[in-house]
């Protein structure tokens, strides 16, 4: 699968390229299968709810940092370097 990492953004000063997850079934795919990303390349998950949402590492091939953000943009919470390995957990 190939995401197109088009929107642009920015954290903390660092210019960041993200795709974007709209759906159920991009956001079930998320990152799964892909060989690599940039330093500077991420998924955005979007949701229609501002309920708590969970991620998993399912099909992942590398460690990410994974941050949850309010529907103002602050960041809530952090999960840093989380492992394919780690798989079925769910943060």
């Amino acid at each position: 699968p190939s995401i197109s990492f088009t929107t642009k953004a920015s954290l903390r000063d660092v210019p960041l390229f993200l795709g974007v997850a709209r759906n159920d079934k991009e956001r079930e795919m998320g990152l799964s299968y892909q060989k690599e990303l940039a330093f500077n390349q991420g998924l955005l998950f979007l949701f229609e709810d501002t309920i708590p949402h969970s991620i998993w590492m399912k099909r992942m091939n590398f460690p990410i940092d994974v941050l949850w953000l309010s529907d103002t943009g602050t960041i809530l919470y952090v999960k840093e370097a989380f492992s394919p390995d780690s798989y079925p957990e769910i943060v």
